[in-house]
C-alpha cells in the first residue's frame, strides 16, 4: 500500500475536516468547569473547560459573547454548546462555543445575583444615599409603557386619591431587547426636564424574562444618581428587580406605588382642618389669658390711683434726701476732727518743736541735716541750729563710736 505524504498544512486541514464533519462534534454540548478565563479587548473570550481528568481549550467570539446573560468566571461549572475544530496554523484543537449557561442555575438568575453583588459593593444600594420622597408632591412623572395595564392602574389610583396632583407620562418600552436603553432615555429626559417632584418607574407583572429590562446595570446606576427620587414598581409583590434595590423606594405593584406617592386629598383636608382647629383653640386660649392678665393689671392700685404712688415715692425720696444730708454732715465733722488730730501729731513731730524743747540740729552749709558723724571730717564747716539762733562751727576732730557686735 502506497503511503500518502502530507504537508503540515494538509495534515491540519484534513484533521479539521474530520472534526467538523463528525455529527456529534459539530453540535457538541460539553459540561465542565471554567479555568484560564481571559476576556480579550477585541470582545472575544478565551478559556478552558476541564473535569477531573482532562481539559479542552475554548474560544467564544464577540457576537456570541455579547449574548451572554451572566459573567463567566473561573471555577464556574457550565454547559457549553458549540463545535469542535482545529486551528490549522498551530494545530490547536479547541471547542468553538456558540452558547453557554451555568450548570444547575439559570443564566438570568446568576446574572441577577452577580449584578446585585457588584452594585451593592459599589454602594449603589446604600440606604443613606437614597432621596426622601416628598410628602405633598405637585407633579409625578410616570415612566412606563402607554399600552400596559400599569399606567391605567396608576392613573386610576392617583385620580381617586388626589385629582389635584399632576401626572406626566414619559413613555418607554418595558419589554424586549431595546427596553433598557429606552427606560434609561426616559429617566434621563425627566431628570433634565427637572419639573417632577417624584418618578414612578415600572410595569405590570410578567415572566422573569419580561421583567429583565429592569435588571440592567446602566439603568440601576442612573436610578441611583437621579436628582428626583424614583419609586420602582415592577411586576407583582413577589417580583424583585435590580431597579427595586437602586430606587429610593420599592413598591410591590404599580397601584401600590400610586398609593404611596400620591397623598390622599380627604386626608390632607382632614389634616388641614385639624390644624385650623388646633390654631383656633390656641388663639382663643391665648386671648383669654391676655384678657385675664389685663384685668389683673387694671385692678392694681398703681393703675387705679397712679398719683398716690407718686406722692408716696416723693415722700420717700425727701426722707432719703434728709438722711443723706445728715449722714454727709456727720461724716464731714468726723473727718475734720481726724484731720485736726493728724495735723497736731505731725506738728509735734517736726524738728522745730524738737529744737524748742532744748535740742539742737547740725546741718551742712547747704542746709542738709547731719545724721551721722561719719558724714563730716576734721576741718569741715557745719552749722548748729538752736532754739534762738544758729552757730557756725568747724570740726576740730571726729570721733566715731565703736560699734558693739
Amino acid at each position: 500500500m502506497k503511503r500518502t505524504v502530507l504537508s503540515v498544512t494538509q495534515l491540519n486541514l484534513r484533521a479539521k475536516n474530520v472534526l467538523e464533519t463528525d455529527p456529534i462534534l459539530s453540535e457538541a454540548i460539553v459540561h465542565g468547569e471554567i479555568s484560564n478565563w481571559k476576556s480579550h479587548t477585541s470582545g472575544h473570550l478565551y478559556f478552558s473547560l476541564k473535569d477531573s481528568q482532562s481539559s479542552i481549550s475554548c474560544v467564544m467570539f464577540r457576537p456570541q459573547a455579547a449574548r451572554l446573560k451572566f459573567d463567566p468566571e473561573n471555577g464556574l461549572r457550565v454547559l457549553a454548546l458549540g463545535h469542535v475544530s482545529l486551528y490549522e496554523k498551530t494545530g490547536a484543537y479547541q471547542l468553538y462555543v456558540d452558547y453557554m449557561e451555568p450548570k444547575g442555575i439559570g443564566a438570568a438568575a446568576l446574572a441577577f445575583e452577580q449584578l446585585k453583588k457588584k452594585l451593592a459593593a459599589m454602594g449603589v444600594f446604600d440606604q443613606d444615599k437614597k432621596l426622601p420622597l416628598p410628602k405633598y408632591p405637585k407633579r409625578v412623572a410616570l415612566i412606563t409603557s402607554v399600552s400596559g395595564a400599569a399606567i391605567r392602574d396608576i392613573i386610576n389610583v392617583s385620580r381617586r386619591r388626589n385629582p389635584n396632583v399632576e401626572l406626566v407620562v414619559a413613555p418607554a418600552l418595558c419589554q424586549g431587547e431595546d427596553a433598557p436603553k429606552d427606560l434609561l432615555r426616559a429617566l434621563l429626559m425627566v431628570n433634565k426636564w427637572g419639573k417632577a417632584d417624584v418618578i414612578i418607574m415600572g410595569r405590570g407583572g410578567g415572566s422573569q424574562e419580561d421583567l429583565s429590562p429592569f435588571n440592567d446595570e446602566q439603568l440601576a446606576l442612573a436610578i441611583a444618581d437621579s436628582k428626583i427620587p424614583v419609586v420602582s414598581a415592577v411586576g407583582h409583590e413577589t417580583d424583585f428587580t435590580i431597579s427595586d434595590f437602586a430606587a429610593a423606594l420599592r413598591a410591590p405593584t404599580p397601584s401600590a406605588a400610586a398609593e404611596i406617592v400620591v397623598p390622599s386629598l380627604p386626608e390632607m383636608q382632614k389634616a388641614v382642618q385639624s390644624r385650623v382647629n388646633r390654631m383656633s383653640f390656641l388663639l382663643k386660649r391665648r386671648s383669654e389669658e391676655g384678657r385675664s392678665r389685663l384685668r389683673g393689671l387694671t385692678n392694681r392700685p398703681v393703675l387705679k390711683r397712679p398719683l398716690e404712688g407718686i406722692y408716696n415715692q416723693q415722700g420717700y425720696v425727701a426722707s432719703l434726701g434728709s438722711r443723706l444730708s445728715r449722714e454727709a454732715e456727720r461724716l464731714a465733722a468726723g473727718k475734720a476732727q481726724q484731720l485736726s488730730r493728724l495735723a497736731g501729731l505731725l506738728e509735734s513731730m517736726s524738728y522745730q518743736r524738737t529744737i524748742e524743747r532744748g535740742f539742737a540740729m547740725a546741718s551742712t552749709p547747704d542746709g542738709k541735716p547731719l545724721v551721722s558723724a561719719s558724714a563730716i571730717g576734721a576741718g569741715d564747716v557745719f552749722s548748729v541750729v538752736m532754739r534762738d539762733g544758729e552757730i557756725k562751727s568747724q570740726a576740730l576732730e571726729v570721733e566715731l563710736a565703736i560699734q558693739k557686735e
